[in-house]
């Protein structure tokens, strides 16, 4: 167990056992539509001056694809694809561009959906130690 309150917010050893080949974004890119869609919203997001809220139809039409993409995930009677790691951080994606946009309220409520998330999956402990989950969820 992560003792948090040794180290501050940001526990340094889940930093240390990171799988060099699985620690990036790539393997949820080229496995999940979904989450590919978020990066892209995201990247999007960013590079469109996201902090203006100014952005381009690419970035909606990802952010659209995205959020019916999730929503179909979530309402699934199967909470697999739910509660993965690709949906996890598509969440994190999503409440990034939201909080580059200054929407702190949508940022609110997808931390609320990712605490969900990684509680089903029993919590930040039990998430996969060979990528960078735990070091998202914490951030």
């Amino acid at each position: 167990m992560i003792d948090i309150n040794k180290h501050g917010v940001y526990p340094y050893e889940i930093c240390l056992n990171v799988h060099p080949l699985e620690r990036g974004w790539f393997p949820y890119m080229i496995s999940d539509l979904c989450c590919l869609h978020s990066m892209m919203f995201s990247l999007r997001a960013f590079t469109d001056g996201g902090l203006h809220n100014q952005l381009s139809r690419r970035a909606c039409l990802h952010y659209a694809i995205t959020l019916q993409l999730l929503q179909a995930r979530l309402n699934e009677f199967d909470q697999t694809a739910a509660t993965s790691d690709a949906t996890i951080m598509v969440v994190f994606l999503l409440a990034s561009a939201a909080e580059l946009m200054g929407d702190y309220a949508t940022v609110g409520s997808h931390i609320k959906g990712l605490e969900k998330i990684v509680n089903l999956r029993g919590g930040v402990q039990a998430l996969n130690t060979h990528n960078n989950i735990q070091v998202k969820v914490c951030r």
